[in-house]
């Protein structure tokens, strides 16, 4: 009896069983990305002999009528300047990637702009290479503004390496644009931090790093700290100029609120202005857009 008994229950069991894991929650994890997802080899020309190659992914149900998305930029480091409109894209930035896309929690759907420069994001004057870089890279977010549903309350930069240093610079240059800002093993200028200091700000930076020292971050830190701000600070041990991809795939650290960096990112937001100054913004950009007479197109 109980072979026969077996025989009959053993494939009841293990539909049973089959059903009962397709109910399991499964893990949450980061997906590898693919530039294809992208819009395309996108490439910005501000009409005065600059362009700027770049790359946008757009978040499932981006043209939703009546949605807004947040919007993420991210800041390369050295070793994928250039203008293939690829590297960027192509390291470090699968968990970026991920949250965008609603992989790690439908809550962290954004827009992500991934720009490209030949070398540099800090902006030392108009005449200096770097200075167009960065004012390129805000006219491509400005036009992405005025093009999709992007929530401008909710705008996130970060930045690895050359562009750590960016992220900081890009902040100090554009205070009331970011509401949050992530640079990873850069540093910046210590006169900005009374400019910087509300801006919630996590920084990495491994300590045992030798091509950026971690020192640079420690003195923005320092110098935030006595300006009366509270940055967040994930400093390792043993740890050289890497260690990016972990930071992103946003479970291996914590702050010191006990969040993972998207749980803190996307609970970071600007005050929504009046309706008479978001009028007054979006005059001005209309009329900065078409003195510059930009140009976008896809090669």
């Amino acid at each position: 009896m109980a072979p026969l008994f077996s025989r009959l229950l053993y494939p009841c069991f293990v539909l049973i069983m089959a059903g009962a894991i397709a109910f399991i929650p499964l893990g949450k994890t980061a997906v590898a990305i693919d530039v294809s997802l992208s819009t395309g080899d996108l490439h910005y020309n501000d009409g005065q002999g600059h362009s700027m190659p770049y790359r946008l992914y757009l978040p499932p149900g981006y043209n939703t009528p009546g949605a807004s998305f947040p919007l993420i930029m991210f800041l390369h480091g050295s070793g994928e300047s250039g203008t293939d409109n690829v590297a960027p894209s192509a390291k470090f930035i699968d968990g970026i990637y991920s949250a965008s896309q609603g992989y790690l929690g439908a809550q962290y759907k954004a827009f992500l702009l991934v720009p490209q420069t030949v070398w540099g994001w800090q902006d030392y004057g108009p005449q200096d290479p770097d200075y167009v870089g960065q004012s390129l890279a805000m006219d491509i977010l400005n036009s992405l503004i005025s093009t999709y549903q992007v929530d401008t309350s909710r705008l996130y930069i970060t930045g690895l390496s050359m562009g750590g240093f960016g992220t900081f610079d890009f902040i100090a240059h554009y205070p009331n644009t970011f509401a949050a800002a992530a640079p990873l093993s850069g540093g910046g200028d210590i006169s900005t931090a009374s400019i910087i200091k509300d801006i919630p700000i996590w920084a990495y930076h491994g300590v045992a790093d030798t091509t950026v020292p971690v020192s640079d971050t420690d003195e923005m830190f320092d110098a935030i700290e006595a300006a009366g701000g509270n940055m967040e600070y994930t400093r390792l041990d043993g740890v050289g100029h890497g260690g990016w991809s972990n930071f992103y795939d946003g479970s291996t650290y914590k702050n010191s609120k006990g969040q993972t960096v998207y749980q803190w990112m996307f609970a970071q937001s600007l005050p929504v202005p009046e309706p008479s100054s978001a009028a007054l913004v979006a005059a001005t950009l209309a009329f900065g857009l078409l003195c510059r007479r930009p140009s976008f197109n896809k090669n």
